[in-house]
């Protein structure tokens, strides 16, 4: 089994209120976010067999890449990670319903 090391989301979380730090919307309303932070090591294997079914699955659950970048640039602070991808979807529920889509599940095995 090759290891491409970041199809496990690292978090998958939910926005809040930037008035007052709490938000009292319910999950269905909040924007959900997963955030991948990791190094590929076989970055063939990752374009040609993951990410096209990855990529799918995202669109079909209304997702939206919003950052992907493999080296990103530090501004501040220290960034021990390779791969960085941030995924925003229409809310936390469909951020989980993504990542439990059984086409998603079929796919996380390769790596």
């Amino acid at each position: 089994m090759l290891k491409m090391g970041w199809v496990t989301p690292t978090l998958i979380i939910k926005s809040t209120n930037c008035t007052d730090g709490m938000s009292s919307e319910t999950d269905t309303a909040q924007k959900g976010y997963v955030l991948f932070l990791e190094k590929i090591s076989d970055w063939e294997r990752y374009l040609n067999d993951y990410l096209p079914t990855a990529n799918g699955t995202i669109a079909d659950h209304d997702g939206e890449v919003i950052v992907d970048h493999p080296d990103p640039e530090v501004i501040e602070g220290e960034w021990k990670h390779g791969m960085t991808v941030v995924v925003e979807f229409p809310s936390v529920a469909d951020a989980q319903a993504w990542y439990d889509d059984p086409a998603y599940q079929a796919v996380k095995p390769m790596c």
